[in-house]
């Protein structure tokens, strides 16, 4: 009705003289007062309000509005015993009420202020935008039990109502029950088959479900809607990744990091999958710029040495992590990847100096513990060897591979062999090569003996 605050001003002077006329006139002076508030002009609605009540002093909705206007001025005082007045007369009023909540959340007072709505809530059942603001309130001040409740209630009472399954599912996602999420997601976009944010959601679930071929359809849908939302591509990019769909994987990370060029963790993102899809140059290629450009995080520079000593560039590589150790001084990581480039290029020495590192600054290190080992292995140092393995074995009791590579060690060493090593092997991966192989040993070990 009103195009602008010109008609606004025009629609007021033409009351304000209506009610000079009239000025008994109930409507006309409730209309004024309204007409102020929606004007911000809350001190003249506040008189207004009051010449309401001199004329019928027991007007429950002037009440109301009078109490709703001295509180926005801050006159909180004055504004609690209009409303208490109110509420005398008008127990049951949901008006009354949600007033009253309103009132509380002014003045901080969240218990009053939901003990409020729930009254409105439960004296209005035919209204659930109160319930929904009640169920809402609950969310924010996490008490996340009392808020499903609501939300619940809303959904029995009114199934058609979108906002409410939407909240409802939400809460079943955050507390872990998924499946139950989905159902009220499905029967969203039954009935909208549009609600993209409800496609989003349902692909989520599906998603952390790892049910990627039905994940997709739900990404899809809800990419009509959404086409650039970073954290769709991201897991639409996931999704094509899992069913080996390499393009498509590709395609929907690069958009996905195109939306957050300045976002180390997309770039990072997008130069892992080029990785696990065997684009390694690409992969080089990005993780190369986020080493000139975000030097402050190290995964960078691990990740693009790894993929130069995978290529053979070991000096490359090197040079690589001597610039993560001037950025990053004393980097377990990194050490224990230098430990494997000189590994690598046969300097055992050197290896087994870096995977020593590692143990100074963490003994309880694992992959420094089996770079030692392994060093031990490649130079033939049986006795060391078994003993770095032990501590491994320390670690990671159920390494299948250390339990199978000690009982060797016992034969090449000439010493007993413990076959409870093997049998510990059969009992973790019954199925394993490492289990047969330990079930040759655990056959043919008494022959021996």
């Amino acid at each position: 009705m009103l195009d602008g605050p010109r008609d606004l001003h025009d629609l007021l002077g033409q009351l304000e003289e209506k009610t000079q006329e009239h000025p008994s006139d109930l409507n006309l002076l409730r209309k004024l007062g309204r007409l102020h508030v929606r004007n911000g002009s809350l001190a003249a609605a506040v008189r207004v309000f009051r010449k309401v009540l001199a004329l019928v002093p027991d007007d429950v909705p002037a009440m109301v509005d009078l109490g709703l206007c001295q509180a926005r001025l801050g006159q909180m005082d004055e504004a609690r015993c209009v409303l208490e007045a109110a509420l005398e007369r008008a127990p049951q009023s949901p008006a009354v009420l949600v007033a009253c909540s309103r009132l509380y959340e002014m003045l901080g007072g969240t218990e009053r202020q939901v003990t409020f709505l729930m009254r409105a809530a439960n004296a209005a059942p035919d209204r659930p935008e109160i319930r929904l603001a009640l169920a809402d309130l609950l969310r924010r001040h996490a008490d996340f039990a009392g808020a499903l409740r609501q939300y619940e209630t809303l959904v029995a009472a009114h199934p058609q109502l979108e906002t409410a399954r939407f909240s409802l599912a939400g809460l079943l996602i955050r507390q872990g029950r998924l499946n139950e999420a989905m159902d009220h997601l499905r029967e969203i976009v039954r009935m909208n088959p549009s609600a993209h944010d409800a496609h989003l959601n349902l692909g989520h679930c599906l998603f952390r479900q790892k049910k990627y071929a039905l994940a997709v359809p739900a990404f899809l849908a809800a990419q009509k809607g959404l086409k650039d939302n970073p954290q769709l591509l991201y897991m639409l990019a996931q999704s094509f990744f899992h069913l080996k769909d390499w393009d498509r994987a590709i395609v929907s990370m690069e958009r996905f990091a195109a939306l957050r060029p300045d976002s180390f963790e997309a770039q990072l993102a997008l130069g892992d999958l080029y990785l696990q899809t065997g684009e390694t140059d690409l992969a080089g290629d990005t993780f190369a710029r986020l080493v000139e450009t975000h030097p402050e995080h190290p995964e960078s520079f691990l990740r693009l040495a790894g993929v130069l000593r995978d290529r053979g560039r070991l000096t490359q590589a090197g040079e690589v992590l001597h610039r993560l150790f001037h950025h990053h001084p004393g980097h377990i990581e990194g050490h224990r990847l230098l430990g494997d480039l000189h590994a690598a290029a046969g300097r055992w020495k050197d290896a087994l100096d870096e995977y020593r590192n590692t143990l100074l600054m963490n003994e309880r290190y694992l992959p420094g513990r089996r770079g030692v080992a392994a060093v031990f292995r490649q130079t033939g140092q049986a006795s060391e060897e078994f003993a770095a393995l032990q501590q491994v074995l320390a670690l990671c009791p159920d390494d299948v591979d250390v339990l199978l590579r000690m009982g060797e060690l016992d034969k090449v060493m000439g010493q007993p062999c413990n076959l409870d090593r093997f049998r510990r092997i059969t009992q973790v991966a019954p199925g394993s090569v490492q289990a047969r192989e330990a079930s040759y040993y655990l056959r043919h070990a008494p022959r021996a003996a």
